[in-house]
């Protein structure tokens, strides 16, 4: 076990460099050799030692600028935890209504198929009376926030478009002076000429799901007929296209990648497709959080293709390589090492006696999910048959002492988190520690060194990307 009066930092290295990721700062110091395994070793040891009068003087002098101090969190707590009450009364983000439990395809990867720890399939519809109390809800609470912001889910949602069109309606209705935004996924093969008008009118933001070629989407996006979905959906991205001109720039794609698919053939689809090219899309692999039988394994030829994209995307990002040349699959990746390292990692000294790891939202305030029953989940991903994630209903509010356990996760762990060198790195909220409806310890441990491999490739490749970049002092920090 590290001796913890020693700097709390972690080490790591590239093919060129040794670097020193400093928690208390949250810097990342470049050094040399020497620098590097002196610290290495007082941290594993508890003694300071020093292997030539440079490193001494280079330890000495980042001693004294606050580096390298051994601080660590006393106490683990959400910085929202005191003002929980007033950020759920006033300050809601979005709204998130089921408005049906209905499907007209039968996704194979789909969290309500039946291979999840999830709901089914089922007939279950939001009434209007339901969504209006949920707007109603929404609008009460959302007093400090500028712009409301709407989505509407399924199943498949415009199975209840009349439902979905009535909504709309008495939002505008009864939220003047805020500006609004209306998000909708769908599987695009229920699109018409109406629907699309409809959307046109309020500058509905859609999100159509698709997978890639024929060959690849019809594997597991089919109807109850076991039929393939593509060509429909085709069918209706052209309609849109040819007669909804101007509203094609409210239209993006998602993908949900299968890695048992040849990735290449999704990435060509995604990047010639005529009709698909133009558009903006996003891809993720499947979620696999509540899957009961894991059967998505990633093939090796999936993963070569994958890392000689991700090289070729580093390739561009140094000027080595047009960006034309890019696959879209992996912009996602790069702009997660962006969003940690660059956007999201303020360098100062912070010597906290509170904090907590990276991840939780404020449930209910970031976003409110209402199943079509009328009960509240912090967002779409969570179980709706678990009980630790059911946040209160429309007929009795906010259940806020369970937000504040989901806030508040990394209080299952606290003597784990306080001793991470990753925390403020970490992504894991409360769905990565349900465990049948239960937060689980030991479920939430399982992600965590997961979460520390994901957050050293991280730092590793940023730091690749600078010293590719630009000619650094010897001790600089990032």
């Amino acid at each position: 076990m590290k001796n913890t009066n020693t700097p709390f930092v972690h080490f790591f290295k590239t093919y060129k460099a040794n670097y020193i990721y400093d928690f208390n700062t949250n810097a990342i110091l470049k050094v040399h050799d020497d620098v590097y395994d002196d610290i290495h070793k007082y941290v594993e040891t508890g003694e300071l030692s020093f292997t030539s009068p440079d490193s001494k003087e280079v330890i000495s002098s980042l001693q004294r600028q606050g580096y390298l101090n051994s601080f660590r969190w006393k106490e683990i707590l959400h910085p929202a935890s005191k003002l929980l009450p007033y950020y759920l009364d006033n300050c809601m983000q979005m709204l998130t209504l089921q408005v049906t439990q209905a499907c007209n395809l039968r996704c194979a990867y789909c969290t309500y198929s039946g291979n999840f720890v999830n709901r089914h399939h089922s007939n279950v519809r939001m009434s209007y009376e339901t969504a209006k109390k949920a707007v109603d809800f929404y609008i009460k609470h959302s007093t400090n926030t500028d712009k409301l912001n709407f989505g509407f889910y399924g199943g498949e949602p415009l199975l209840e478009f009349d439902l979905i069109k009535n909504i709309i309606e008495y939002i505008e209705k009864n939220s003047e002076g805020k500006e609004k935004g209306y998000n909708l996924t769908t599987n695009a093969t229920l699109l018409n000429d109406q629907i699309i008008s409809f959307f046109q009118e309020y500058d509905v933001n859609l999100t159509i799901s698709i997978d890639g070629p024929k060959e690849i989407h019809d594997k597991n996006r089919i109807k109850k007929d076991c039929s393939g979905s593509f060509d429909t959906i085709i069918e209706n991205i052209k309609m849109i296209s040819e007669k909804f001109p101007s509203y094609a720039n409210k239209v993006m794609f998602n993908c949900v990648l299968d890695p048992r698919n040849d990735f290449g053939c999704i990435n060509d689809f995604f990047t010639n497709y005529e009709g698909i090219n133009g558009f903006y899309s996003s891809f993720a692999h499947i979620a696999k959080e509540y899957i009961i039988d894991d059967i998505y394994d990633t093939t090796e030829e999936y993963s070569k293709q994958y890392d000689y994209e991700i090289f070729k995307m580093f390739m561009s990002k140094i000027g080595r390589l047009d960006k034309k040349h890019v696959s879209k699959i992996v912009e996602a990746y790069y702009l997660n090492i962006k969003n940690a390292m660059i956007d999201n990692r303020h360098v100062t000294a912070s010597m906290a006696q509170i904090g907590h790891h990276g991840g939780p939202c404020i449930a209910g305030m970031h976003k409110l999910f209402v199943n079509a029953q009328g009960d509240f989940y912090p967002c779409e991903k969570v179980s709706e048959c678990s009980e630790a994630m059911k946040i209160g209903s429309i007929d009795s509010g906010f259940d806020k002492d369970k937000i504040y356990e989901l806030i508040n996760i990394g209080q299952l762990t606290e003597n784990q988190c306080k001793g991470c060198w990753a925390a403020k790195f970490c992504y894991l909220c409360a769905l990565f520690a349900d465990d049948s409806g239960n937060l689980s310890k030991d479920r939430k441990m399982f992600y965590c060194r997961q979460v520390r491999e994901n957050v050293e490739q991280q730092l590793k490749e940023y730091c690749l990307l600078k010293e590719m970049n630009f000619e650094e002092e010897d001790i600089y920090m990032l």
